[in-house]
């Protein structure tokens, strides 16, 4: 009688014991983070600066940016978007913020990332009096990271 309890409590304990384990997260290296975060720091600076080429430069030959409005293919298009829109509008106090355990590494080499996070900047529009603070969400995927 008592074998049966004591592999009951035993189960009990493990059962207990095992989600613990399971919800420890999966914190990013210092490394990633610091490079990450220098990263965000360069994308800051070229929005506040409302220097286009300096966005590109963030990109690969091939990258692929996602808009509102269309999807750009490529380091020269991801330019002339913003060159074209930072005629329109001026952006100001634009900050990036990864989330807490951004980034994250995808698949075995250890060299692709995803990471998500949020942003806020203040847009001022060139032709009329206007100014509107915007926020959202970003996700960013990154290959071959060196």
């Amino acid at each position: 009688m008592k074998i049966p309890l004591v592999v009951a409590l035993v189960g009990l304990a493990i059962s207990f014991a095992l989600p613990t384990f399971a919800q420890q997260p999966n914190s990013p290296s210092p490394q990633l983070r610091e490079a990450l975060a220098a990263y965000d720091k360069k994308e800051d600076e070229a929005f506040n600066n409302n220097d286009a080429a300096a966005l590109a430069a963030l990109c690969t030959e091939d990258a692929v940016e996602v808009t509102d409005s269309r999807t750009l293919y490529g380091r020269e298009a991801i330019e002339k978007h913003y060159a074209d829109l930072f005629q329109k509008v001026h952006f100001s106090n634009h900050l990036v913020k990864a989330d807490q355990y951004s980034p994250h590494i995808i698949g075995t080499w250890g060299n692709d990332i995803w990471a998500s996070g949020d942003w806020s900047t203040i847009i001022e529009a060139r032709t009329v009096l206007s100014k509107l603070r915007a926020t959202g969400q970003r996700f960013l995927f990154v290959r071959a990271i060196p």
